[in-house]
């Protein structure tokens, strides 16, 4: 995933948890910093990381 995509979508998910509240908000925040550290991280990430963090947001998906 090209480091400008992690970065898209570390904002989308701060600008998500905006709207969020509680549990929920925490972990979209814990999600864009990983994403952000993805980013900016020398090498980017492996498939498993990023089916990992596909997985915790649909999960966040199904709680909101």
């Amino acid at each position: 995933m090209p480091r400008e995509e992690l970065v898209h979508a570390a904002e989308e998910l701060k600008h998500a948890s905006a709207d969020a509240s509680g549990e929920v908000k925490e972990r979209l925040e814990s999600q864009a910093d990983t994403l952000q550290s993805l980013a900016q991280a020398d090498q980017g990430p492996d498939h498993g990381r990023l089916a990992r963090i596909m997985h915790a947001l649909s999960e966040l998906k199904e709680d909101a």
